[in-house]
């Protein structure tokens, strides 16, 4: 209870030395008021992103799509790290890429692909795999829209 009326003498109340209902209901009443004051501010605060440029926003994005190459990343959910709606997103987003969301992860995944052909013996299933594609065959129509190659000819220099 001693704890209770440091609290209460804080917020320039006294507490008896047996509460009652009410003085309890009113820190109570008090506490869920700031909570809900902290809540509305956060959620304000999250989704305006005052000091943060799309610049920054599309960067961080960015970031995240280098390191999911492994799966395919819905435009929904980037627009949300982003704070963004999924139209505003994808309008920023390829006007600062030139590309769309999915066309821009789709070229990071080819391209590692080709690195990975290029300086790896794994086999063309398993990069295909571990870059997300449906299937063997999904993959290397990916790789010949891309590069004009299927994936066993980049593997071999063409």
């Amino acid at each position: 209870m001693a704890g209770l009326s440091a609290i209460l003498v804080v917020f320039g109340r006294k507490i008896p030395s047996t509460p009652n209902e009410n003085c309890l209901q009113d820190l109570m009443d008090f506490f869920l008021g700031q909570l809900f004051r902290e809540v509305e501010l956060a959620s304000e605060n999250r989704l305006a992103l005052p000091n943060t440029s799309n610049a920054e926003l599309i960067k961080s994005v960015l970031n995240y799509m280098g390191k999911n190459l492994h799966r395919r990343l819905a435009c929904t959910e980037m627009a949300a790290m982003a704070g963004l709606s999924e139209s505003h997103f994808a309008v920023t987003f390829k006007k600062m890429t030139g590309r769309s969301p999915y066309q821009y992860h789709l070229e990071l995944k080819l391209k590692k692909a080709q690195q990975l052909l290029m300086t790896s013996k794994m086999p063309v299933a398993i990069i295909a795999a571990e870059l997300g594609f449906s299937s063997q065959a999904h993959f290397a129509k990916a790789m010949r829209n891309y590069c004009g190659a299927t994936p066993l000819e980049v593997r071999k220099g063409g």
